[in-house]
């Protein structure tokens, strides 16, 4: 409901006001005050019918706006296939003559990837999609915008999702180029921008661009109250340090994120915790076993009163604490860890 709301606002400013009310403005009316009263699925009946009588006037900007609000309530209550079915019926609706319709498209095309991304779980799909709005974008001569930028950005995420990391990189730094000129772009965007970058140059192994889009990033939150993302930057650039082998300087990013961590979720097992297995790892590889074994046990500790959320990381978790046990010559130990983990997977495989 919220999104739906905000999507009003965002889309009203940008509309001109109507001198004389038409047929589908009484609808749009009526289906956005059925909305604000709670009555989704009734205010769903009325925006279809507003947006009939929206192409038969040939008001396409309303017809988006009808369109949109109706597609996102089916995303938010998981109609993934009756979103996207609205999407392509309103797309064949609406002409492609000038640059505004043109601009209509590439969000509807826009919305429609994100229904494959998200909701149906298309991928493919949705990286054709997106490449048809970017190049709806650039048709309708918006190829230097924020809008143009963000569209770049959904397609490197969709990119990346497929492991197709330079192209996702390629992307990225397009779109910061733009965003960065964008007096609306916040610091705390611009930051998830560098991150997502960072993230896949450190897939295509080019470690030294990671560590300076990760660091990027984090210089954008100086000053700010996002503290999560702040931690969530120092555990990258640990990750980065510790794959260079430059296992002191992990230790530190890492015990930097677990602070944070600590202050905002105590000590939980899905982040503090996730720290303390990176902290773990670092020691392991400095050939520090004994201090491993110390951040590893306490990880054991928080998810013996609070399991992870993945089971997978406890799998882990016991995988690297059985590997321990073993270099320390306590084999029969490490053995009963490692019987534990396989139960443990097949348990959660069935």
């Amino acid at each position: 409901m919220v999104r739906i709301l905000v999507t009003f606002t965002v889309l009203l400013l940008c509309l001109p006001t109507l001198a004389q009310k038409s047929k589908g403005d009484v609808l749009y009316e009526q289906a956005k005050t059925t909305l604000e009263k709670g009555d989704g699925k009734k205010s769903v009946k009325i925006f279809l019918n507003a947006r009939t009588e929206y192409l038969k006037e040939g008001n396409y900007y309303w017809v988006l706006v009808c369109t949109q609000t109706v597609a996102i309530y089916y995303q938010d209550t998981g109609e993934g296939k009756a979103a996207e079915q609205l999407l392509l019926e309103t797309i064949s609706a609406i002409p492609k003559k000038n640059s505004e319709q043109l601009e209509i498209h590439a969000k509807l095309q826009d919305n429609l990837a994100y229904t494959y991304l998200y909701l149906l779980d298309r991928i493919p799909e949705a990286l054709t999609v997106y490449d048809e709005s970017i190049l709806l974008w650039e048709k309708a001569g918006k190829s230097g915008t924020s809008s143009y930028a963000k569209e770049l950005v959904s397609r490197a995420i969709t990119n990346y999702t497929l492991s197709q990391f330079q192209a996702a990189a390629d992307d990225l730094v397009k779109a910061i180029a733009i965003l960065e000129k964008d007096s609306e772009t916040t610091p705390a965007d611009l930051s998830g921008y560098y991150r997502t970058l960072g993230l896949n140059y450190y897939e295509l192994a080019d470690f030294k661009k990671a560590m300076d889009t990760f660091r990027k990033g984090l210089s954008l939150l100086d000053g700010t109250d996002e503290k999560e993302s702040k931690a969530t930057l120092h555990n990258d650039i640990g990750i980065v340090h510790n794959k260079q082998t430059a296992f002191t300087a992990a230790i530190e990013s890492f015990t930097a994120s677990k602070k944070i961590n600590e202050e905002l979720f105590g000590k939980d097992a899905n982040h503090y915790a996730m720290n303390l297995v990176n902290i773990g790892s670092a020691y392991k590889g400095m050939g520090d076993l004994q201090g491993a074994m110390v951040a590893y046990n306490e990880v054991l500790n928080i998810y013996g009163k609070t399991p992870p959320d993945e089971v997978s990381n406890m799998i882990d978790l016991l995988i690297n604490i059985s590997a321990i046990t073993d270099d320390l010559g306590m084999h029969e130990q490490s053995q009963l860890i490692i019987d534990q983990a396989m139960k443990l997977a097949a348990t959660n495989s069935c």
